[in-house]
C-alpha cells in the first residue's frame, strides 16, 4: 500500500502545469496519482479522430495489433510492451504513415489541445529540464497510439502495470529502461455509454510481486482475486477529458458494457535528471 493514493480534477481553463511536473517527476502530486482535465478538447475534433481511426480499422482488418496473445483491442500505433528498442522503433516506421492518417483534416490547435505537448516542453524547460520523444540509436519514439478496448474477460481491460514491460526495453540498452516510474496520458476521444471506467487499485508492485504471480517482464494480467479487498480509485472518464496516471500503479478498464471507447495514449518518464521523454 502507498500513502500517496488520491485523483485530482480540474477544468481546462484551470488546467495545472504544476501537476503534471509533479505526477512526472514525483509520481504523485500532494498524494494523487491520478490527474485529470475534464473537457480538455473538443468534442468535434475528437469525432474527426474517430472516424478517421474508424475508416483505418475498415482498410486494415482492425488495425495493427490483433491476436499477441494478451490483449484484445483495436490499435492504430505501435506498442513498446514486450518489445525491445529495436524492435519497437521498427513497429513506429511500420505504423507511422497510419499514425498521421489518424489526424486527418484536424488542426494543430486541437492536437494540442488533446496532449498537451507544447504544454509540457514549456513546462520542463522553465526547469532546466528536455521534454523530449525518447529515442533509440536516434529513431524517435512514437507520438501517439489509439486503442479501443475490447472485451477481455472480466475486464476491457486487465489489471496491470507499465513498470514491468521496460524490462524489454534492457536488452538493446533503450533509453526508456532508466526510467523509475511510468506514467500514462490518454486523450479520450469515445467515451462508453456505460461502464469503461478507469479503475486503480493502491499497490505500486516490485519485482518480488510481479515474480511471485508469473508476471515479471510485463507486468499482465493481475489476477481479480489477488486484489480483493485493496483500495481501489474509479475515476468516470468523458469525451474530451485528458488524464495523467501514475502507471507503475496497479490499474484498468471496466467492462463496457454498452457504446464504445476510444483512448489515444502514450507513456512518459524522466529518463535522466535533465530529461523526460516519452513513447508508446
Amino acid at each position: 500500500m502507498d500513502e500517496h493514493f488520491s485523483y485530482v480534477e480540474t477544468k481546462k481553463a484551470d488546467a495545472d502545469p504544476a501537476i503534471m511536473h509533479d505526477i512526472i517527476m514525483q509520481g504523485h502530486h500532494k498524494g494523487a496519482i491520478v490527474y485529470v482535465v475534464r473537457d480538455a478538447f473538443s468534442g468535434t475534433a475528437a469525432a474527426k479522430v474517430v472516424e478517421n481511426f474508424d475508416r483505418l480499422l475498415s482498410t486494415t482488418g482492425g488495425g495493427n495489433r490483433s491476436g499477441d496473445g494478451y490483449v484484445n483491442t483495436n490499435q492504430i500505433g505501435a506498442t513498446q510492451f514486450s518489445r525491445s528498442g529495436e524492435e519497437y522503433v521498427r513497429e513506429v516506421i511500420k505504423t507511422s504513415s497510419m499514425s498521421l492518417d489518424l489526424f486527418e483534416d484536424v488542426a494543430q490547435s486541437d492536437i494540442e489541445a488533446m496532449f498537451n505537448t507544447v504544454l509540457l516542453e514549456k513546462t520542463f524547460a522553465k526547469k532546466g529540464v528536455v521534454f523530449r520523444s525518447s529515442r533509440f540509436k536516434n529513431m524517435p519514439a512514437g507520438f501517439i497510439t489509439l486503442r479501443r478496448w475490447l472485451d477481455n474477460g472480466q475486464m476491457s481491460l486487465l489489471p496491470h502495470d507499465d513498470t514491468a514491460q521496460l524490462d524489454a526495453a534492457r536488452r538493446d540498452d533503450y533509453e526508456i529502461a532508466n526510467v523509475r516510474h511510468v506514467v500514462s496520458y490518454n486523450a479520450v476521444l469515445e467515451s462508453s455509454d456505460a461502464g469503461g471506467s478507469l479503475k486503480v487499485w493502491n499497490i505500486n508492485p516490485d519485482d518480488a510481486c510481479r515474480a511471485r504471480l508469473g508476471l515479471v517482464g510485463t507486468g499482465y494480467p493481475y489476477p481479480l482475486e489477488e486484489l480483493e479487498g485493496v483500495e481501489t480509485l474509479t475515476v468516470q472518464l468523458n469525451q474530451g477529458d485528458a488524464y495523467f496516471l501514475n502507471s507503475s500503479f496497479i490499474h484498468g478498464v471496466s467492462s463496457v458494457r454498452a457504446g464504445r471507447r476510444l483512448s489515444a495514449g502514450r507513456f512518459i518518464g524522466n529518463i535522466a535528471d535533465d530529461v523526460v521523454a516519452y513513447w508508446t
